[in-house]
């Protein structure tokens, strides 16, 4: 951390990855003010209301500020956003729309976003940014450097800052210049980098059955065909087979570490350190176990570790029992380097083979997931049904490729999900968030799905 002193906001902030504690938005579509305080406890926080409160705004706009896509929240029409952390310090948005200067701004408003940050000491960091009203931006890799001047037609009521747009508006007829304050990521303050940094934002969309390139890319999955869009559970399941082959990597660099230095280790062991020969037995028998289930849940082949060959009978004499107790302490390291992925493909397996009907899905080291049907026969994701589609792709997006604290967004869980399926999938959340240890904000109209868990709701008025 440097030269990063105690009692600076980027102590506080770098020190730990910072949880939203709440979350005020003032003004949204200029009629409604909301507050939303977050469960801590059980880490799971539902809004529910009328049509046009803001529940999958609030999502976008919580998305876009943790994510630096300042234009996206500047967009939505509302004058404040305040999120305040656990840690007692708060960010503060406040937006304005302005006409001022050339004759081009007298007709085009230019929006003003004010950033304000109060760090542990209540001092204040402050930032501005500006950006025409209409100049809406649809592709994110295109954006605008601070103060650099554009040409739009007078009567544009809605442009899209597309690549193809911009050549549009540059080579139109009837053409006015203004000079657009929009804010390119490098051009951020580090302290507002390392606000929008101390939050892992994870938005589930309720179009989750297919992603683009720019929303996978996002969530690093980088795994594209080549086509704009592709399937998701077809994307995620070239993700969890390089994960797996992440973890037998690790695996295998542990375990030619671990194989050289083996008989060294034999040596230097005393006999004092040896375990008993009723401790050694059972330690076979759990760590056999444990392999099977590794192998079961497509983390490691058959072949990958070789099975204990061990005479359980028989008496051990000093010699085998310090040779034996060196190899089961490796055997358990070796193991143990897939203990996160193994217990959260064990839980996803074991929530989805529960739902499906005459259908299996199974882990493949080389393919990812695997679908059968009951009889055996392979089917390809796009093969299940809408609702099987949607729960698989929530629950991978839940477990999978996520950092510990992360504040999981995800909006309308229920879509396609039969009512039996709507009453369990808080159940399951309970056991997601306990394993991954992250905070979930849904959004949703179902009742079926709040169930009983009426406490864990914030209701936006209208």
């Amino acid at each position: 951390m440097g030269n990063v002193q105690p009692g600076s906001w980027q102590f506080y902030v770098e020190a730990r990855a910072m949880r939203v504690k709440q979350i005020t938005v003032k003004g949204l579509f200029g009629s409604f003010d909301h507050t939303i305080a977050l469960n801590m406890e059980d880490r799971i926080t539902i809004l529910h209301g009328l049509n046009g409160v803001g529940k999958t705004t609030l999502l976008s706009m919580i998305d876009a500020f943790f994510n630096k896509r300042f234009d996206e929240l500047l967009y939505i029409d509302f004058s404040e956003l305040l999120i305040d952390f656990d840690s007692s310090q708060f960010i503060s948005i406040k937006v304005k729309s302005l006409r001022q200067g050339s004759p081009v701004l007298n007709k085009y408003q230019v929006k003003v976003g004010e950033f304000f940050f109060s760090d542990i000491d209540s001092e204040v960091y402050e930032y501005s940014l500006s950006i025409p009203k209409q100049a809406r931006k649809k592709h994110l890799s295109n954006v605008l450097k601070p103060s650099e001047t554009i040409e739009i037609p007078t009567e544009l009521s809605l442009g899209i800052l597309s690549g193809e747009l911009m050549d549009f508006l540059v080579k139109s007829d009837r053409e006015e210049e203004f000079s657009c304050g929009f804010a390119m990521e490098t051009d951020i303050p580090a302290w507002l980098s390392h606000v929008t940094d101390s939050v892992d934002i994870h938005f589930i969309q309720y179009q989750r059955l297919l992603l683009d390139k720019s929303i996978a890319e996002r969530k690093s999955f980088s795994s594209f065909n080549g086509e704009d869009f592709q399937n998701s559970i077809e994307l995620y399941s070239k993700h969890l087979a390089g994960c797996i082959k992440d973890n037998l990597a690790h695996y295998g660099e542990l375990s030619n570490r671990l194989d050289s230095s083996f008989p060294a280790r034999v040596l230097e062991k005393s006999s004092s350190q040896e375990l008993s020969e009723e401790s050694l037995r059972s330690r076979v028998q759990e760590l056999e176990k444990w392999r099977e289930k590794l192998i079961t849940n497509g983390l490691i082949k058959p072949d990958t570790e070789t099975q204990f060959q061990l005479n359980l009978d028989e008496s051990m004499d000093s010699g085998t029992k310090k040779v034996l107790s060196v190899y089961l302490e490796d055997v358990e390291k070796k193991l143990n380097v897939f203990d996160n992925i193994h217990e959260k493909i064990n839980l996803f397996k074991e929530i989805i083979n529960q739902k499906l009907l005459k259908k299996s899905m199974t882990v493949d080291p080389d393919k990812g997931l695997v679908f059968h049907t009951e009889a055996g026969h392979e089917l390809m994701p796009i093969d299940l049904s809408s609702g099987e589609q949607h729960e698989i792709i929530m629950l991978y997006e839940l477990l999978f490729n996520l950092k510990s604290n992360s504040l999981v967004l995800l909006d309308e869980p229920e879509i396609s999900l039969h009512m039996a399926w709507k009453v369990e999938f808080l159940e399951d959340l309970v056991q997601i968030v306990k394993l991954s240890k992250i905070d979930v904000m849904i959004a949703t109209h179902s009742a079926s799905l709040i169930h009983d868990r009426w406490d864990l709701t914030v209701g936006l008025k209208g």
